[in-house]
């Protein structure tokens, strides 16, 4: 019924409460420890419960109003509440051996009572640093053993950072080793943040302008956006990006065109005359002098091609795979504009952000740099070249998810959806074994002590799908078990009452 980490740390703490008392029972007198009584007291526990109450209310009202993220970085993840949950972990055992020592009319249901709850906040302890929550997102007959959890990984070249473990919260700047010369000092990381080029207020001439795009790159699983520039002297954007898919490489590149060129531009099957390169793969982005942007691309055979118009998709010719612009500018300038933020208050500001430096071990050190989330850039620094990446956390699963069908029903003459359902196929990577299973709306599926639920679902273009929540509880048994104890010790307190004074 319970696994081996609740078993143990039940044991832990009662054979630990079972040494005490053994002590106490051979004259250990637990009276003249002032600092013990102090630290159980009945005055200590109750300014921990006033202050509880009072981080409980504060928080939830602040979470109507910044978000999840905001709490969780000063309230629920920050240090301070982790010695305040420290805190009521001592009091609660103290207050135990102090009366272990008095005389007690029930003493297995008081040290039962006791031990349920010191029992139950272990388990919370366990399940804070060890569970995992994340999400999959699978469209029909796709399959996925990757899950995608909270916060970041910042890659620089070989060097992995997780950012999950210094949180959004930090105060000091966080120095880590990148290679033998290079040090990495992050300044700044906040969940919510948007960067993007700031346009020149002044007109250039065509023949001397620097456009810029940012493009999105739409598939069935993932969105990747980029910025192409043609400015020389750019360390944020390149005007070419190889993007991958599958086992195919597709080669993006920002040119300049003149009017004269842009029929045979836009009929082109290769992009050698443009570029000077033939891609297998390419898809060609032109600014005109005319003061619009159009694309050719060539893939697999398959040649497209026409206007762009900002947030507007642009077919490739292979199906699941789309792309947009979403801002076009004909001369653009260096600068970037940083916005971040701890709490949501614009939509625009949706994507976590990370800014750092790069130090030299001579002293040297770069200037400010911003990366936000699906964001990749090049670095130039001490006479070496950093490829940069801020990309999601991922984790891969010890099975595979697969979404065989899914079904969903609309309430009548409504696209307000009523319910969905899918049906999936979960394969062990490690045995190959199979199973299928049916899982409804707010249903739960337990499987190698993962919990699944199908948190909610997708419509990408007609491309129906879902998204599955994944949660790996380590200390959740641990917790039931604490829970089962505390109800054990209070049931034998309530019941000795009762058959002592006629009351409970």
């Amino acid at each position: 019924m319970f696994d081996n980490t609740s078993i143990v740390v039940t044991l832990t703490i009662l054979i630990t409460l079972t040494v005490i008392q053994v002590l106490i029972s051979k004259g250990f007198n637990i009276h003249k420890s002032r600092i013990l009584n102090r630290l159980g007291s009945i005055q200590f526990a109750m300014g921990l419960l006033l202050i509880l109450v009072i981080v409980l209310i504060i928080s939830s009202i602040t979470e109507v109003q910044m978000g999840r993220q905001y709490v969780d970085s000063y309230f629920y993840q920050a240090k301070w509440f982790e010695f305040f949950l420290s805190a009521i972990f001592v009091n609660i055992f103290a207050s135990t051996i102090v009366k272990m020592s008095s005389t007690l009319k029930d003493r297995f249901g008081f040290l039962s009572t006791h031990a349920g709850i010191l029992i139950l906040i272990v388990g919370a302890i366990i399940s804070k640093y060890h569970g995992i929550v994340g999400t999959v997102r699978l469209t029909e007959g796709a399959s996925s053993n990757t899950l995608s959890m909270d916060h970041s990984m910042l890659h620089i070249n070989n060097y992995q950072f997780d950012l999950s473990k210094p949180g959004f919260n930090f105060s000091k700047n966080i120095r880590q080793q990148i290679d033998s010369k290079t040090d990495l000092i992050l300044k700044a990381y906040k969940p919510y943040g948007n960067i993007h080029l700031v346009h020149s207020s002044q007109k250039a001439p065509f023949e001397t302008s620097l456009p810029a795009v940012k493009i999105k790159i739409k598939t069935q699983l993932n969105l990747d956006a980029q910025w192409l520039s043609l400015n020389p002297n750019s360390l944020e954007h390149a005007k070419s990006y190889d993007f991958k898919i599958s086992k195919q490489l597709i080669h993006f590149e920002l040119v300049k065109l003149q009017p004269v060129q842009l029929l045979k531009f836009l009929s082109a099957t290769t992009s050698l005359e443009f570029i000077g390169r033939s891609y297998t793969n390419s898809v060609l982005i032109a600014s005109c002098s005319n003061g619009k942007f159009y694309y050719s691309s060539n893939i697999l055979g398959v040649h497209k091609s026409g206007l762009l118009t900002p947030n507007k998709l642009a077919s490739l010719g292979i199906q699941g795979l789309t792309f947009h612009v979403q801002h076009t500018y004909q001369h653009a300038i260096l600068k970037q504009n940083v916005i971040s933020k701890d709490w949501l208050d614009d939509s625009s500001y949706n994507h976590p952000l990370a800014s750092f430096q790069l130090a030299s071990k001579s002293g040297g050190l770069s200037d400010l740099l911003h990366i936000d989330i699906g964001s990749s850039k090049v670095v130039y620094f001490d006479n070496k070249t950093f490829n940069v990446s801020l990309m999601p956390r991922k984790k891969k699963l010890p099975f595979q998810l697969s979404l065989l069908d899914f079904r969903s029903e609309y309430y009548t003459n409504s696209k307000m959806l009523k319910s969905f359902q899918s049906d999936i196929q979960i394969k062990d990577l490690t045995s190959q074994t199979q199973t299928s299973k049916t899982i409804v709306k707010n249903d739960v599926i337990d499987y190698q002590g993962w919990r699944l639920f199908q948190a909610n679902y997708s419509n990408d273009h007609g491309v129906e799908g879902t998204i599955f929540q994944l949660v790996y509880d380590p200390g959740v048994q641990t917790i039931y078990l604490g829970c089962f104890i505390l109800l054990l010790g209070m049931a034998s307190v309530f019941w000795l009452n009762y058959k002592t004074d006629g009351v409970i």
